[in-house]
């Protein structure tokens, strides 16, 4: 995914954050650690294994992201994909 470059006012809403919840530090939970520690609010949707493919299949119907991955980012209706690129576009 290539970052966008679009101002988009970060006060304006809470970034959701949507994750699989697993035991482990997985890419997501790196997402949210980064977010926590720089003093961002958001919404942390965690998302049981279970539950996943009939989620993934809404993420792809609904466009929340084309090809059904997480960990995904929602931020004033734009949704930003893959741990790398996410950390990279909060941190500017």
């Amino acid at each position: 995914m290539a970052v966008i470059k679009q101002s988009i006012n970060l006060s304006a809403t809470k970034p959701v954050v949507r994750y699989f919840n697993l035991p482990a530090i997985g890419r997501g939970e790196v997402v949210r650690l980064f977010l926590e520690e720089a003093g961002i609010e958001f919404v942390d949707d965690r998302i049981e294994l279970n539950d996943w493919p009939k989620l993934k299949q809404q993420f792809i119907e609904d466009g929340t992201n084309a090809a059904g991955h997480v960990p995904v980012v929602i931020i004033n209706g734009i949704a930003l994909t893959q741990h790398l690129p996410i950390l990279r576009y909060f941190s500017k």
